[in-house]
């Protein structure tokens, strides 16, 4: 490694310690140079960080975060990154003495990452530092509120336009974490003005005269709203649905990419329809209702009807994607995943996986903890598999009650075919329970037994 400069001595100095809150945000290096001389010390520094795991250094990791060259702090990052994914020790983690400095390195580097690429790594390590504290820690997102709020309205300039997306997310999947219900709320009203800011004709009120976000965040916003959605009453998301008109400015948004080659946008916006026609449907059961048609539902969701068939056509068509606009890889992977949505929606066949994970199996059976398990899965990666022991809150938030000690399940998932006499048979069942469902509470819990 190169020479260290008078930050990373002042760190190492201080490593059990907090960061000096009043310290310069200069010293937090935002750029990156490269030259002959240090190109031979910044691979044995990569080899360094990703040689034997099992003897993590936390604070030569830190240490690397000091570093006034971008190619030296990314093994820092990444070995921290990698740490916390799949080696935490939930006895006593190396980070448990640094948690705070680190904690006041992230938050003064979201300011102005160096590029692109070191501003996902750091919403990625953001995202784990917050599966790492867990629940009702809301001064943690009120840190990163900021920094990751200015990426997202593009104040760092155009060449960072591909990082909002990341920051979004992590904005959002910390305050899921962390946040209380009010921080979760606020939120939800954030992502609500962001998707239909001049996408409804004649917007008045709050949302008239706000700017039009781009399109890839608007769909993002719409994954972040269901994620954040799931922790609400069915009648205030209803509400949100018909009364303040999210239902028709996500079928808007679908609208417009018909055809196109946005793959990943659509389905966002189509998984949303999805989400909101389950709880339109659980609402209609938890009512004593002994019928929930699809027009009944939509009712629920709208107060147009012609909107709610429009939809409807266009998520058949959609299922059937032939325009040559869209490559023949991204026309299957759009079909298949509007064949869910169409199954759902027309037809009342909920989606099914059964994931096996170390120390516990699960049914995800619906768009809602899909949205949840995605979210996880998009942090974790590989660590997905072993998140149920390392982290308490996942164990929670997906409502595994009981972790055994059996080692099998890597992560994978399994899926009934939709055409299997298995398949059928728990279709049937289901058409038949959500009949005489009966939640009295009005809360729509994701993990319930159907």
């Amino acid at each position: 490694m190169g020479k260290k400069s008078d930050r990373a001595e002042k760190a190492a100095s201080k490593r059990k310690g907090n960061v000096e809150d009043d310290a310069s945000d200069d010293d937090i290096p935002t750029s990156a140079v490269n030259t002959g001389e240090e190109e031979s010390n910044d691979s044995e520094t990569v080899k360094l960080s990703s040689e034997k795991d099992s003897e993590f250094d936390i604070s030569a990791a830190i240490d690397m975060l000091t570093e006034k060259k971008m190619n030296l702090r990314e093994p820092g990052l990444l070995s921290i990154i990698k740490h916390l994914q799949s080696h935490r020790d939930t006895e006593h983690d190396a980070l448990d003495d640094y948690h705070d400095t680190l904690t006041t390195l992230l938050v003064r580097m979201i300011r102005r990452p160096a590029s692109v690429k070191e501003g996902q790594l750091l919403c990625r390590l953001i995202s784990l530092l917050a599966l790492y504290n867990g629940a009702d820690e809301n001064e943690f997102v009120i840190l990163f509120e900021k920094p990751l709020q200015s990426i997202i309205d593009g104040k760092l300039g155009a060449g960072y336009d591909d990082l909002q997306d990341y920051a979004l997310f992590t904005l959002i999947f910390i305050t899921f974490i962390c946040g209380n219900e009010e921080i979760n709320r606020n939120y939800l009203t954030y992502l609500q003005d962001m998707i239909l800011a001049e996408n409804l004709e004649n917007v008045s009120g709050k949302h008239a005269g706000l700017a039009a976000y781009p399109i890839h965040l608007k769909a993002k916003a719409i994954d972040c709203w269901v994620l954040l959605a799931s922790q609400i009453s069915l009648q205030d998301i209803l509400e949100k649905s018909r009364d303040e008109g999210m239902f028709e400015a996500i079928f808007q948004i679908l609208q417009e990419g018909e055809g196109g080659a946005q793959v990943s946008r659509n389905v966002s916006a189509g998984q949303g329809l999805a989400f909101l026609w389950e709880i339109a449907d659980s609402s209609q059961s938890s009512n004593g209702e002994t019928h929930s048609s699809i027009e009944e539902c939509g009712r629920l969701l709208c107060d147009d009807p012609r909107v709610v068939d429009e939809a409807i056509e266009l998520i058949k068509r959609i299922s059937k994607e032939s325009s040559k606009k869209v490559s023949k890889k991204n026309r299957k992977e759009q079909r298949a995943e509007f064949r869910d949505i169409e199954l759902w929606v027309v037809e009342a066949t909920h989606p099914y996986e059964k994931i096996r994970m170390q120390g516990a199996d699960f049914e995800v059976s619906s768009f809602g903890q899909a949205r949840v398990v995605e979210a996880l899965r998009d942090v974790l990666e590989t660590g997905f598999h072993s998140s149920l022991r390392a982290y308490p809150i996942v164990k929670e938030v997906m409502g595994v009650e009981y972790v055994t000690d059996d080692m099998d399940g890597g992560g994978l998932t399994t899926k009934i075919a939709k055409d299997s006499t298995q398949s059928k048979r728990r279709t049937q069942d289901r058409q038949q329970d959500r009949k005489y469902r009966n939640a009295s509470s009005g809360e729509h819990d994701f993990w319930s037994e159907d």
